[in-house]
């Protein structure tokens, strides 16, 4: 006589069942951490790229507004120097979008006021340098640098206007 036919079939049925491991088995578990951790580790992971891109655009700006400000002070003689220190600027920041760089002199003791837009030098009111004094020059850098899937901005400072990055050098005119 067959076993299947003594005992039924549903015995061999769970019989088989327990030897072929498909009951409990946890290949699939893996597959939904992995999941659950890149959704965690993916927007971290871009967050830090993004940080890194905008550290580098501020450092380059930094690196440009000191560059425009030594041409601005050792030039005090000509009446050209904020129109001389805004090119220097732009062209220091080669990497940068020189269009959206807006660099603005002010002073004390010295009329220097204004700010200088690549193609545009009408905006500089007066770049008239005295001796002694100290002049500041800031530069700003629009900044659009959001974590996909988050909205969180990494961009330092915010106005109405947008994000940005901004550098300001004081320097003292010789």
């Amino acid at each position: 006589m067959k076993r299947s036919i003594r005992y039924g079939s549903l015995p061999l049925f769970w019989a088989r069942l327990r030897r072929s491991g498909s009951a409990g088995r946890q290949e699939g578990q893996s597959l939904i951490e992995t999941a659950f951790l890149l959704a965690l580790l993916l927007p971290l992971l871009v967050g830090v790229i993004l940080g890194g891109i905008m550290f580098y655009d501020y450092v380059t700006l930094a690196d440009a507004v000191e560059a425009g400000a030594r041409e601005l002070v050792t030039n005090q003689g000509n009446n050209q120097a904020c129109y001389m220190a805004g090119q220097t600027i732009t062209s220091a920041a080669a990497n940068l979008n020189a269009s959206n760089i807006v660099v603005t002199f002010s002073g004390s003791g010295a009329s220097v006021t204004g700010t200088y837009v690549e193609g545009n030098s009408s905006k500089i009111t007066a770049c008239t340098l005295t001796e002694g004094s100290y002049v500041s020059v800031t530069a700003t850098y629009p900044c659009y640098m959001t974590i996909p899937f988050t909205k969180i901005n990494v961009c330092p400072l915010q106005n109405g206007n947008g994000s940005f990055i901004s550098s300001t050098t004081t320097m003292r005119i010789e």
